[in-house]
């Protein structure tokens, strides 16, 4: 341990992708809160030979009190094994004592992608994802375990990650797609497989978001946006998971136990772009009453509203929602309409009241509690929880 009151801690954790990104800013708040880390992050750009030799080094020299690194399957010297060690690994699922580990709780990742389809209709479903990456396989496992559940099946290709041909791999993914039934939503393993989805549709002909309803993993902002429509995709408390990462190593360095040696990244909301904005049912009165229903948002639309607007019968009306999109009018009104309050509450500085106001509310506690009973928490906490500053 360091004779001196700081701990220099060894980050090894990439910047080309949001997951690290992620982390990197969680951990960055824990060091402003906590003055005695002293972050020894090597500059990777200006190394010649792109290794990491010269972290082991400091590591030998006795420089360096614990580490927060990417891959757990780096040869590490006997010096650098006996440090505490977060590790935030993708290519090893297994849990050693020697260290805590990072996991993303797929199983949830994939009931946020497979509610977005579900809800508009979709019931084709596929997975894209990579051969070779324990956390593919377990996104690929969850989103069929949960497809299973209500009688639906999902086709998926895995692809090589070693590929040197990138047309050979958008020709064979647009390939594959064409065989399946549409409309299909398709799952894919993170937003740069996401992207290679959307290319090799573009060039195989098929229309996305109407053939190919399209949802990515990690809301890489500059992935997403770069992608033709951009990409949909699921956000992640990595912020938060990158705060309690060091936490956990700042209390192993101090030479505390640890009762949970895993931190789990949950999903938080998905990002709704076009890859995935669209509702894939064919019945017109659906059509017409989820078109009301989006224009009046901001309004405190009953049921008897669409009634009204659509000359029908509650019992047809009930019975069309039920069967097209799975679920009552009253519920699927109230989540666009929560819906859209997360999106208020995440994306503008509009006070609660003034939030309530806008939609239409008599009043805040009304307003709250309304929104609780979908969300489970209060708009505030909501707020603080998922707002990205």
């Amino acid at each position: 341990m360091a004779t001196d009151p700081h701990y220099h801690v060894l980050i090894i954790l990439e910047t080309s992708r949001e997951y690290g990104r992620g982390l990197l800013r969680g951990i960055s708040q824990f060091s402003r809160e906590h003055t005695h880390w002293i972050i020894e992050r090597p500059p990777f750009f200006y190394q010649v030979d792109n290794s990491i030799t010269d972290d082991f080094n400091l590591v030998a020299n006795g420089r360096i009190d614990g580490i927060i690194m990417r891959d757990i399957n780096i040869d590490l010297p006997e010096s650098m094994r006996r440090l505490p060690i977060v590790y935030a690994s993708y290519r090893d699922d297994k849990i050693t004592d020697k260290g805590v580990r990072i996991f993303t709780d797929d199983r949830k990742i994939a009931g946020e992608v497979f509610n977005h389809f579900y809800e508009r209709g979709i019931q084709n479903l596929a997975f894209l994802g990579y051969m070779g990456m324990f956390w593919s396989k377990s996104r690929e496992s969850a989103f069929g375990k949960i497809a299973d559940t209500h009688g639906l099946t999902v086709s998926c290709l895995e692809l090589e990650t070693n590929f040197r041909d990138i047309h050979e791999i958008h020709s064979t993914i647009g390939n594959w797609l064409n065989t399946l039934n549409k409309p299909v939503g398709l799952m894919v393993c993170n937003d740069d497989c996401g992207q290679l989805a959307l290319t090799a549709c573009r060039e195989s002909g098929l229309q996305v978001p109407q053939d190919v309803s399209i949802v990515g993993i990690d809301n890489d902002e500059f992935v997403c946006g770069l992608s033709h429509p951009p990409l949909s995709s699921i956000a992640l408390n990595l912020e938060v998971a990158g705060y309690e990462a060091a936490r956990c190593l700042d209390a192993l360095m101090a030479g505390k136990s640890l009762n949970e040696p895993v931190i789990w990244i949950k999903p938080t909301y998905v990002v709704i772009r076009p890859s995935s904005d669209l509702m894939a049912v064919k019945d017109a009165t659906i059509i017409e009453a989820v078109k009301y229903v989006y224009d009046n948002i901001d309004k405190p639309i009953q049921v008897n509203d669409l009634q009204r607007e659509l000359a029908i019968a509650r019992r047809v009306l009930y019975s069309k929602f039920k069967q097209n999109l799975g679920c009552s009018v009253h519920q699927f009104i109230k989540k666009v309409r929560v819906d859209k309050i997360k999106v208020l509450l995440r994306e503008t500085d509009l006070t609660i009241n003034q939030i309530a106001q806008k939609m239409g509310f008599p009043g805040a506690d009304h307003f709250a509690k309304y929104f609780r009973s979908i969300q489970g928490e209060n708009p505030a906490q909501y707020r603080q929880n998922h707002r990205r500053d």
